[in-house]
C-alpha cells in the first residue's frame, strides 16, 4: 500500500493541551473510504504506525489487500 493512496491527516491527541503539538493521526483509505485514527501514544511518528497498522488489519478483513 502506498502513501499516495491514502489521505493522512494530523489532529490533536488524548494527551494534547493548550500550545501542545498535534500527535494524534487520522488515515482514511481513498478507494475503499476506510478511516482509522490513533491518538493515544505521545508521538505523531507512533501514532501513524500504530494507524497504519490498524488501516492493514481492516483492509484485509474487507479483502481489499
Amino acid at each position: 500500500m502506498s502513501e499516495s493512496d491514502l489521505d493522512i491527516s494530523i489532529c490533536k491527541g488524548e494527551h494534547s493541551h493548550v500550545g501542545s503539538v498535534e500527535t494524534g493521526v487520522e488515515i482514511t483509505h481513498r478507494a475503499t473510504g476506510i478511516t482509522v485514527s490513533s491518538l493515544k501514544e505521545k508521538s505523531q511518528y507512533a501514532n501513524k504506525v500504530i494507524a497504519m497498522e490498524r488501516l492493514e488489519i481492516e483492509l484485509s478483513k474487507q479483502g481489499a489487500l
